[in-house]
């Protein structure tokens, strides 16, 4: 697996996200697009892989490099809106430039996973972030004053 981009969804950041840090992200201008993928879509797709088995090597170890994301960039403010209204309160944004080394757009390519494993599911970013929203809020509730 090359890369899993942008994983979400009930424990796919625990330990590594809180409440606080959800209600007040840092932005290059909220414009920026990424490809959020649920992380029970991005397990569901790695299992399949597995269960189909390694590539037959010829005098070498078997190996394929595939992308598992959703392959739908979403603009960061739409992401923010959706989990605003997962979490039911407003986001505190701090709006920042776009920080150095960083791209306007990442987004997975998935045709040789596609072709590896057939279709495979997609959750909606509304339908993952209230997932997530009401996971987080059962692992680390939301204070009422923040």
């Amino acid at each position: 697996i090359d890369e899993l981009h942008n994983l979400g969804g009930a424990g796919a950041a625990e330990g590594a996200i809180d409440a606080a840090s959800i209600l007040k992200p840092a932005l290059a201008r909220g414009e920026l697009q990424r490809d959020f993928t649920y992380i029970d879509d991005a397990v569901e797709a790695v299992r399949r892989l597995l269960e189909r088995g390694p590539p037959r090597a010829e005098g070498g170890a078997p190996a394929e490099v595939y992308n598992v994301g959703s392959h739908r960039p979403v603009r960061v403010l739409d992401f923010i809106a959706s989990l605003e209204r997962a979490v039911g309160r407003p986001a505190t944004i701090d709006f920042q430039p776009m920080q150095a080394g960083d791209v306007p757009l990442t987004c997975a390519d998935p045709e040789r996973l596609l072709a590896a494993i057939g279709p495979w599911a997609v959750t909606s970013l509304d339908r993952g972030l209230a997932d997530f929203a009401r996971w987080l809020e059962a692992w680390d509730p939301l204070e009422e004053s923040r």
